[in-house]
């Protein structure tokens, strides 16, 4: 019974994880273009940099026929946008990512090998290139503006993969021979947005709706030749596959100003998501003749550990915000956030069936069953100050992250085999005040040489960090004097 309590526990962890992980997707591709000025404020401030992809905010941009922007993070991330009007079409192109500096080395030398009466002529890559984190992550993006709406289109990759056939490798002081060998890990997200530029009503609404198709691979699968140093296996071995399909509709509703006064606003929103995952993998069974197999299972095969699962998640987050610029040559914003996120999962242990040999699965070990309730209110606070009147502007904001409030039922049944189980369930966990509560402080700046050229940059200020700490004058790290990111755009 006391591992049957901590199934429940851990496959929580594990669903709100993946929750953090599909939402903001940690391990996939780079978003969209985002200013220094709205990444120091927290999406309060921001330049136009910011809406020349927007499907609903483009027409904000004060521009005569185009743009172009130039944006560098950290060493080895850039961006490049151009927006144009071509008549009454607009369109806009956008890429972002690391230069392509991830991929695979694909070097190897050639050397002839006769197997099994056969000469072969095979590509030694000297060891296995295991692709753990392939380090790719590039976005392409197109908009297309017309009349009071605009469709933006992208495509986004952090795969990084390997694909040979007739290739060598050394494994542990062995040389292996193999027939093929493929190993992939990363996502592939093609998005459509749609969105509406002028507003529905004289107190906005403008509905942002877009809608990506995520696509995770990761898997190991090879087929050897059998040259008597090694007992090679017969016919393609998967080694593992834990590839997944994750489409996401995101609808925004624009803001509401519900109060309105002269240098005075205040504003609601409303922000829905909702995520799903569909598991295909493949796994080995052995044939009556002793050859390896393939069959497919609506879950993951890891390493062998086969699991059917499903996954489902949706995010409710309902905002208020507020703005001021009544203070001389001081404007102050503020939104507090109150994200909602429901997800529900289901992972049940399977294992094949003794003595068939077409592959067939039963149930075996642990089928759990979650739905998991979290709140997460978020404060932003910012600050953009007029140090020189349309030509410095000083950019302060702060995140307070508060303690999430999660409610979570679960049920437990443990299967031994052969359709025989032993069950216990355990509704209505009692609710859990989270420890992730933070805060943190980022700063920068905005120049503007003239009406066209402007320079944005963020300082290396942030005070996340566990310790707390920042140094003032430091030219590295933390620090008002170093920048971590910069950009340059130009109006025409």
């Amino acid at each position: 019974m006391g591992k049957l309590r901590l199934l429940p526990v851990i496959l929580f962890f594990t669903l709100i994880a993946q929750a953090v992980s599909a939402g903001d997707r940690l391990d996939g591709p780079v978003g969209f273009i985002e200013s220094p000025a709205s990444r120091a404020t927290g999406g309060l401030f921001g330049t136009d940099s910011d809406d020349y992809l927007n499907s609903a905010r483009y027409k904000d941009i004060d521009m005569i026929k185009e743009i172009i922007v130039v944006s560098f993070q950290d060493a080895d991330f850039a961006t490049f946008g151009y927006g144009r009007y071509f008549g009454k079409l607009y369109a806009a192109v956008y890429y972002g990512g690391n230069l392509f500096r991830g991929f695979f080395n694909d070097s190897y030398i050639t050397s002839d090998e006769t197997i099994n009466g056969k000469k072969i002529s095979f590509k030694d890559y000297g060891s296995v290139p295991v692709i753990n984190d392939p380090g790719n992550n590039n976005r392409f993006a197109f908009l297309a503006g017309f009349g009071n709406t605009a469709f933006r289109l992208s495509w986004a990759s952090t795969l990084g993969r390997f694909n040979g056939k007739d290739i060598a490798f050394n494994d542990e002081g062995t040389q292996l021979f193999y027939k093929s060998y493929a190993n992939a890990i990363g996502w592939i997200i093609p998005e459509l947005q749609w969105g509406l530029t002028v507003p529905l009503t004289g107190r906005g609404i403008r509905p942002l709706v877009s809608f990506e198709l995520g696509m995770k691979r990761e898997f190991m699968r090879y087929k050897l030749y059998d040259t008597g140093a090694y007992p090679a296996e017969q016919g393609e071995v998967v080694e593992n596959s834990m590839n997944h399909v994750q489409p996401r509709l995101s609808v925004g509703l624009g803001s509401f100003t519900v109060f309105s006064k002269p240098a005075f606003d205040t504003t609601i929103d409303l922000e829905y998501s909702l995520c799903l995952r569909f598991y295909n993998n493949d796994y080995n069974y052995i044939d009556s003749s002793g050859i390896h197999r393939i069959a497919s299972i609506k879950g993951l095969n890891n390493k062998g550990a086969l699991t059917e699962n499903g996954y489902a998640e949706n995010i409710f987050t309902p905002s208020v915000g507020v703005s001021y610029s009544g203070m001389p040559r001081l404007d102050f914003k503020a939104g507090f956030y109150f994200p909602l996120l429901i997800v529900s999962g289901k992972e049940t242990g399977m294992e094949l069936v003794p003595g068939k040999f077409k592959g067939e699965l039963q149930k075996k070990g642990d089928e759990t069953s979650l739905t998991a309730f979290q709140f997460s209110p978020v404060l932003k606070i910012a600050f953009q100050y007029q140090a020189v009147p349309e030509k410095l502007d000083l950019n302060i904001g702060g995140i307070m992250q508060f303690a999430s409030v999660t409610k979570a039922s679960c049920g437990s049944i443990s299967y031994t085999g052969y359709g025989e189980w032993n069950s216990g369930m355990f509704p209505g966990m009692d609710p859990v005040t989270g420890t992730n509560q933070s805060s943190c402080l980022y700063a920068g700046f905005t120049f503007m040489f003239n009406e066209k050229v402007l320079l944005d940059a963020m300082t290396g200020l942030n005070t996340g960090s566990v310790d707390n700490d920042f140094n003032i004058f430091g030219v590295t790290g933390r620090s008002l004097t170093s920048l971590s990111s910069i950009l340059l755009s130009l109006k025409i």
